[in-house]
């Protein structure tokens, strides 16, 4: 499984981003059809400190 946000990025850089506050996260969806609900979970994303801290704009 693919970690989304760790593009270019060295091991030395992920441990600076965690020491700052950076965040692995997996966020969590239901999907409903009627009588049945499907709960299912994204792929991991890496959450890096500066998009914690709204310096960098979200994308939609």
């Amino acid at each position: 499984m693919a970690i989304s946000g760790l593009e270019g990025l060295s091991d030395e850089d992920i441990t600076a981003e965690l020491n700052k506050g950076a965040k692995f996260v997996r966020y969590g969806y239901c999907i409903s059809i009627i009588l049945m609900s499907f709960r299912r979970e994204s792929d991991i994303h890496f959450i890096r400190h500066a998009r914690l801290c709204g310096v960098y704009p979200t994308a939609r």
